[in-house]
Formats: structure tokens, sequence, C-alpha cells
């Protein structure tokens, strides 16, 4: 919009300067006279450091435009060194800057040190107005469809849905079943054998990649030890409907909380698994239901932290569509907290599970570090005796 070309120079008076603002900041503006094709006075915004520089007269650059929408410059001039010498030297009058000013846009520009203060557009005519319209909702629509593009592009990299049904007679060999099944949908899985006695529910919040039906280990670690397991599915994982983002995933988790207790009662145990992390302590901080404890294996601080350590030359918080906050989430929280990172995780380094652990406020709190682990084989650098020792903290 904006063009390099030899403007039209004219002379402006200044009228007035003033501030505006209040305790949160302050703008600077200058009032100027008419000029050339101008015909009233102009109000220009100009930074604080200009501010107390301004005289009379200005200088008035006026350029037509890229795209046929005049603009203009306004400029406050002082003669140069060079010029002052000449005009002590020759005894010329005062009145000579104006005849300076008068000189063409190169010349001027040679002579005098300018001093850009502000651009200013300056339509005129019906078809400027309508071409300047036309840009400005051009420009309103570029930027909506990018920061709508950036936010599916935090879709596409955070969830990973699966429109697959688990397979019946692939769940039967690994002893689990559909939870609260209703007709095509159900809620999650959990064993076929339940527990001799049980101790109480975990239930679990997997990561953002695969399923609850491959979450088998926690289903055969829990309830060896006497609880009842149950795997939750997300919305548009496992062949469920629904819709993805945390407010849908947050408000089902918490449906599922409230059915599972009035199914098995309590003691209520949330286990969530790195994007699960953020989805238990949602649920811990607005569910109805009494939370015992909870576990939190590989999980993040802010899902906005992940995003700047990722993508650090953009304003993420800008464009995040969901927040899963878990220090937020459970900063409010009473109960017992297990929080549990990965010594070498590729994917959540474990210094955000550090951070998590270090903004919970209640003193009924311990964290393990696995050796040698990463974010998605660590079930594998554990064995019984150390789910025995989470399981027994948080249940005390």
């Amino acid at each position: 919009m904006l063009d390099s070309s030899v403007p039209k120079t004219y002379q402006a008076k200044v009228l007035s300067r003033y501030i505006t603002g209040g305790r949160k900041g302050h703008s600077y503006h200058l009032e100027i006279g008419p000029w050339g094709p101008s015909k009233r006075e102009d109000r220009l915004w100009i930074t604080k450091s200009k501010y107390a520089q301004y005289g009379n007269p200005v200088k008035v650059a006026l350029r037509n435009g890229r795209f046929g929408i005049p603009w203009f410059e306004v400029f406050q001039c002082c003669i140069s060194n060079v010029t002052l010498a000449c005009r002590r030297a020759t005894g010329e009058e005062l009145g000579v800057l104006v005849d300076l000013c008068d000189l063409d846009w190169k010349s001027y520009r040679r002579l005098f040190r300018c001093q850009g203060t502000t651009m200013k557009l300056f339509p005129k005519t019906t078809d400027q107005w309508f071409r300047l319209s036309a840009l400005a909702i051009m420009a309103v629509s570029l930027f909506v469809y990018g920061i709508r593009s950036i936010r599916n592009l935090q879709y596409r990299l955070l969830y990973h849905p699966s429109s697959s049904m688990p397979v019946e007679d692939v769940l039967r060999a690994a002893n689990m079943k559909p939870w609260l099944s209703t007709g095509a949908d159900y809620r999650g899985l959990v064993a076929i054998d339940k527990p001799a006695s049980c101790k109480g529910a975990v239930i679990v919040f997997h990561g953002n990649g695969g399923t609850a039906a491959d979450r088998v280990y926690y289903l055969n670690a829990l309830g060896a030890l006497g609880y009842r397991v149950v795997l939750a599915e997300y919305p548009r994982y496992g062949g469920r409907k629904g819709e993805l983002g945390e407010k849908a995933y947050v408000d089902d988790a918490k449906e599922s909380t409230r059915l599972a207790f009035e199914e098995f009662g309590g003691p209520i145990f949330l286990l969530g698994e790195s994007m699960g992390c953020g989805i238990a302590a949602a649920v811990a901080a607005e569910t109805p239901v009494r939370i015992d404890g909870i576990i939190l294996i590989t999980p993040w601080d802010t899902l906005a932290s992940i995003a700047k350590e990722r993508f650090p030359f953009l304003p993420v918080r800008l464009f995040l569509r969901d927040e899963y906050d878990s220090i937020k989430n459970l900063n409010s929280f009473k109960g017992r907290i297990a929080v549990v990172g990965a010594e070498l995780d590729e994917v959540l380094p474990v210094a955000h599970a550090g951070r998590l652990y270090d903004s919970l406020p209640t003193a009924a709190k311990r964290m393990w570090t696995l050796k040698e682990a990463g974010h998605n084989d660590w079930y594998r650098f554990i064995g019984k005796g150390w789910w025995e020792e989470v399981m027994d903290f948080i249940s005390c």
C-alpha cells in the first residue's frame, strides 16, 4: 500500500501537541493545520521520543500509494550544519528557510536532516475509500485464516485420533471388554475378571498416541494389586464419536469419572499419561466426585510452555485453542499426588515434570524419575515392586 515514489511536499503549521492515556500508558499526538489538498486539521500519533521536538513549520510529503490510495508522512526538519554555516557566512535572513523548503524533494532531503514521525492514509475519493475498505477486508480475512490455520495445526500436532473400533476377539484375548457400551459407543475398557478384593478404582487417561486398547499393561499391573482399572477412551479415539479438543475431552472424562464412582464406589484414583495428565488434572479441578489420589506419568506443566519451547519464534499463547494448564488445575487439589518423569524423555523433557511437581501446593506429593527411560518406553523400566510403592503412597 505504501510506496517510495517522489512525493509532493507541503508545509503545515503545528496547532497543538497533547497526551492521552492513564496509568497503563500514554499516547502522544500532534495536530497540524490544513496543508495542500487537505482543507482540515489532521491529528497524528507520534512517538514519545519525538513529542518534544516539534515546532513550526513541519514538512508534509504526500505520495500516490501503490493501490491508488494516497498517504502522507510528516517530518520535523532542521537545517544541516553545512547549510547553517553557509547562512552565517553570507548573512542570509531567517526567511531563507521558507525558500529552502520550496526546493524539490531530492534537494530538500540532501540539505535537510528530516526525521519521519508518522504515516497516515489520505483517501479522498469514493473509489479510493472503496479500495481501502477492500484491502482492509482482505487483510482481516487473511489474518483470521492464518489464526485458524495455526490453531488447526495445533490439533493436528496434538491429537492423533483413530476411527477403528477395538476388535472383540482381540480384547477377549487380552482379558478386556468394553465398559458402559451403548450401541456403537462405549466409554472405555475394563478387565473381564474382577479383582478378588477391590482396593479402589483407577481411571486411566492415556496419551495422545494410540488408544485405550494399547494400555493393557495398566490392567495387568494394577489389577494384580487389587484395583479395578478403567481405561477411559476419548472422543474420536478407538472409533468413538465426538469432538476433538480440551473441553470435549475434559467433559467426557468428568462424566466417565462420575459413572465409575456410581458403579464401583470409592476410593477413586486418577492416572494420567502424557496428554492424559492434563485431562486428569482438569478433572480433579472440577469433578464433584471425591478424588483420593492422582498419578501423573511423563506430564507437562502447561501446554503453553511446551508449545513455546517447540516454537520459540511464535506468540503461541495467542494461537492455542487448548490450555491444559496442570499447574493451575492442581493448585487447589488437597489429595496425594505422585509425579513420574522419564530421565531421557525426548517428547516432554523431564524438566516439565519437575516444574509441575515444584508448583504443587500439597505436602502430600512425591516424585519418581525413571533412570534411562524415554517417553514411550518408561513402563519397561518398572516392575511390580515399583507399582506397589506408588500405590501405597497415594492410597495411604
